[in-house]
């Protein structure tokens, strides 16, 4: 793999991972209505129309019913894997918000994947715009989050999730930054609640 460094900054990336998780969650949702459509409409037809058709109608009426069936099943397995990206994504964040070092290696054996796969999905992540703010070494096999604030004390801090990405920081009070994960917007002011 070459050596590549890339740097994603700003953007709406924390609207792109919730966006993404409500297209999946409704392609699930709308697959299984035209699933659950195609076959009560085909019991339906054989139980109280079937005589009635002619072969023709028949024939239409199966075609109808196999296209709402198989395209529910295609949404059913998109929304699927949208959200299973999801849930990958808020692993990898809630690894890398604790771990210092931005390894990719302890992300791999944390997560029990190959390396490879690891670190090609964290390019892909980046690429879809999930992450809001990352450098990817990939020569040193690192990657790290240019906003990420050190805090050396609790005193005045509050902590806080992320919507976007569900990562959770401290952060002094009255404060509003942007997620060094996601890039959506967090704030500890007491009237943004």
């Amino acid at each position: 793999m070459e050596s590549r460094i890339g740097v994603v900054k700003q953007g709406a990336s924390g609207a792109r991972v919730l966006l993404m998780e409500r297209v999946g969650r409704f392609e699930i949702a709308t697959g299984s209505v035209l699933c659950i459509y195609g076959i009560v409409n085909i019991i339906c037809d054989v139980v109280y129309k079937w005589g009635q058709y002619t072969f023709s109608g028949m024939i239409l009426e199966s075609l109808v019913v196999i296209l709402a069936v198989l395209l529910g099943f295609w949404g059913i397995g998109s929304g699927s894997h949208h959200l299973c990206s999801i849930r990958h994504f808020r692993k990898y964040v809630s690894f890398l918000q604790q771990d210092e070092t931005g390894s990719v290696r302890r992300l791999a054996d944390s997560t029990h994947e190959p390396y490879d796969e690891t670190l090609d999905r964290i390019h892909r992540y980046t690429d879809r715009g999930y992450f809001g703010n990352i450098i990817i070494d990939d020569a040193s096999g690192r990657v790290s989050f240019p906003d990420r604030i050190r805090k050396y004390s609790d005193a005045g801090y509050r902590t806080v999730t992320c919507n976007g990405c569900r990562a959770t920081r401290s952060l002094p009070d009255n404060t509003i930054v942007k997620c060094e994960y996601c890039g959506n917007v967090i704030s500890t002011r007491k009237d943004d609640k």
